[in-house]
């Protein structure tokens, strides 16, 4: 699955994007203004317990500005984010037991 959206956060602290299945699995992509700061947070996403390392947040510094475009790419077993045409790129292994059938941008 692709998704391409260019999304405007205003006035806004914090903007999460949630990928979830019907297990309650889930990924948190949380934009940062504050810290400005982006975190892929993949520790709840499904099998995580094979290695104490693997549940983890992984994060990288958000691009100037207040206007991204993001292009996520999902599909069985990995997430990848593009803010801004490759200005960041972010990609994680994710091993849900079902797929990841919503998105909510909180």
């Amino acid at each position: 699955m692709a998704i391409k959206t260019r999304h405007i956060f205003i006035m806004v602290q914090e903007d999460i994007i949630l990928l979830q299945n019907s297990k309650s699995e889930q990924v948190r992509i949380i934009i940062n203004r504050k810290t400005r700061t982006l975190t892929m947070d993949r520790q709840s996403s499904g099998l995580t317990k094979f290695h104490p390392d693997f549940a983890a947040a992984t994060k990288a510094p958000l691009p100037e500005g207040d206007d991204f475009d993001i292009e996520l790419y999902i599909d069985r077993c990995s997430i990848e984010l593009f803010m801004n045409d490759g200005e960041r790129v972010m990609t994680n292994l994710v091993f849900p037991t079902q797929p990841y059938t919503r998105l909510t941008i909180q």
